[in-house]
């Protein structure tokens, strides 16, 4: 939250969101889920993200809702699914989904509140699957920025906002399009 808030002090970043891993990159979590009523574990990879981050990917909420503004960031309580999910998990169509609960073993139910369209979370090689984005700020493990102007008076201008806000780590930074070519 700092250094979002130190970011968006630039004219030139339209958008900075939190999460635990880049698209495209084939990184994110499986675990086991429970649809509420339903005895069959399903595997879902899922990752944390914030509220900035569909917009800041361009990932079309295709139905439902974003995560709450308020929502509590000690006490997890939502998740957004995509497409491919919805009917992996049982669900007939994307509007039946809504509101249904889903639980990892041994934790919280969490509420489905939205849904996504499918896009390449995984190697744009692999087939789309089953996944999910979750609010959870503890496994937030980068920052990614949308940004107009050139990439040297970005960098210069993350540099700075780290530095206020981190002065004692050391800033690591990759750009997207060269990680996903």
């Amino acid at each position: 939250d700092n250094l979002a808030a130190e970011l968006h002090q630039f004219s030139s970043f339209s958008s900075v969101a939190g999460a635990s891993f880049s698209p495209s990159m084939g990184r994110s979590h499986s675990t086991g889920f429970f649809v509420e009523g339903d005895s069959i574990e399903k595997s879902l990879n899922h990752f944390a993200v914030d509220r900035d981050y569909m917009q800041n990917m361009s990932i079309p909420l295709i139905a439902g809702t974003d995560f709450p503004e308020n929502a509590s960031r000690e006490h997890e309580q939502y998740i957004i699914i995509n497409e491919t999910a919805v009917s992996f998990l049982g669900f007939e169509t994307m509007h039946d989904a809504l509101g249904k609960m889903i639980r990892e073993e041994d934790q919280e139910p969490l509420q489905i509140i939205g849904v996504v369209a499918d896009y390449h979370h995984q190697p744009l090689t692999e087939e789309i699957k089953p996944m999910a984005l979750r609010y959870n700020p503890e496994r937030f493990t980068q920052v990614q920025v949308k940004y107009s102007g050139e990439r040297d008076d970005a960098i210069a201008n993350i540099e700075e906002a780290w530095a206020k806000v981190n002065p004692e780590k050391k800033l690591e930074y990759h750009y997207m399009d060269e990680e996903i070519s």
